[in-house]
């Protein structure tokens, strides 16, 4: 019985441009937000934020990365498994 294991490896994101900072604020979470889906990645003054899409609410806004990973890392996870570019090596 063979059987052959695909491999492969990240080549990189495919991500959709961001939109103006100015149209979504930073969040802090210093309210009970549920977190959606997170729809963008961008460096802010050096460090990665997600903007993330929040249940019953219209308005978008960025978490950090650091946030994002602790309080939902699903959707962090969910975000890259999206957007990474896969290059088969076997």
């Amino acid at each position: 019985m063979s059987e052959k294991i695909k491999m492969g490896i990240a080549v990189g994101l495919s991500l959709p441009d961001p939109p103006p900072d100015s149209k979504y604020p930073i969040q802090d979470l210093s309210v009970d937000l549920v977190p959606e889906i997170i729809t963008n990645k961008k460096n802010i003054d050096g460090t990665d934020h997600f903007l993330v899409k929040w249940k019953d609410v219209e308005q978008l806004s960025y978490v950090t990365e650091s946030v994002a990973n602790e309080k939902f890392s699903n959707l962090v996870y969910e975000f890259h498994r999206r957007h990474i570019k896969w290059a088969e090596i076997l």
